[in-house]
């Protein structure tokens, strides 16, 4: 029942994204929090919450403070250059046109990327990439980086066993739009890397402030 209310949560307060390949699930490299689950590291304590049943919400979870980690990034895309970003449209959207950069690297079975880019609006993007073994599949995967912006990090959400995507995969191209109404976009993007990171799909994360908490399954592909 605790699960089901759990999940119902997570449906309405986060940003879910499947693990289809429709959108990307993000962590930003400099994040920090208290996530709470079946973490392997960290001085695990009990989580003190209360339902708006009066119940304990999430009996037996622990938590640990959470940063995330340093990975060695392989480098499979450099530019730097400016470019400006028109404001978007909202009357017409299909003028509204995106920056692409070709990348055409054989990424294979790694699935954590990096993007670092300077950015003063906030933008939308999409990863789009080929099955080595059959380059007539190809999949896209969405993403949003926020305005300010410097380093952008995500794992390719379609790297899990039965997901669209899941297979060795060469990244064509990597494109940007802005989606500010009111701001014409200054943007660099400076490079992208990848890497190996594991994941457990099957655990469950929390996240608190004090005043609520709420919990995704990576499974699902959810983004707090």
């Amino acid at each position: 029942m605790k699960k089901q209310i759990l999940k119902k949560m997570a449906s309405i307060l986060l940003v879910g994204c499947t693990l289809s390949s429709v959108c990307g699930c993000a962590i930003p490299n400099n994040s920090t929090g208290n996530i709470t689950g079946n973490t392997s590291t960290g001085n695990k304590k009990p989580v003190d919450q209360v339902s708006p049943f009066g119940n304990p919400l999430f009996d037996g979870v622990s938590s640990a403070p959470y940063t995330t980690e340093d990975y060695k990034f392989t480098t499979i895309f450099m530019d730097g250059l400016e470019k400006t970003l028109p404001q978007y449209n909202a009357e017409d959207p299909q003028e509204n046109e995106f920056v692409t950069y070709a990348v055409n690297s054989n990424i294979k079975n790694k699935n954590y990327l990096k993007l670092v880019v300077e950015t003063n609006v906030n933008l939308v993007g999409y990863i789009h990439y080929e099955n080595n073994e059959d380059p007539t599949i190809t999949n896209s995967e969405k993403f949003f980086i926020s305005a300010g912006s410097t380093q952008f990090c995500t794992f390719l959400d379609a790297f899990r066993v039965g997901a669209q995507g899941a297979y060795s995969k060469t990244i064509l191209s990597i494109s940007f739009q802005n989606v500010d109404e009111d701001k014409i976009g200054t943007f660099k993007f400076i490079s992208a890397g990848i890497s190996d990171r594991t994941i457990n799909t099957v655990e469950e994360w929390y996240i608190s402030d004090g005043m609520s908490i709420l919990g995704t399954s990576p499974y699902y592909g959810g983004c707090i």
